[in-house]
């Protein structure tokens, strides 16, 4: 995570690996999910780089912009 806003907090990251991996299996595909909570009202960007960490270069820069109204109503 390269950009956090004041209007979130990061909650967590989990990987999940595709339904059609195997037990066992090495290489399959998966995905990352991060959790986020709405902390005040407001808008940002959160920024996300996909990266190896033994990779120098940064393969992919991903970013959402958000807009918090309510945060009491999560």
């Amino acid at each position: 995570m390269r950009i956090l806003p004041s209007q979130v907090s990061f909650v967590s990251s989990d990987y999940r690996q595709s339904d059609e991996c195997k037990s066992g299996m090495t290489g399959c595909d998966g995905a990352q999910v991060f959790t986020f909570r709405a902390e005040k009202a407001g808008h940002g960007v959160i920024e996300l780089i996909y990266s190896r960490p033994w990779e120098q270069v940064k393969n992919k820069i991903w970013m959402e912009q958000v807009k918090i109204t309510d945060p009491t109503s999560h």
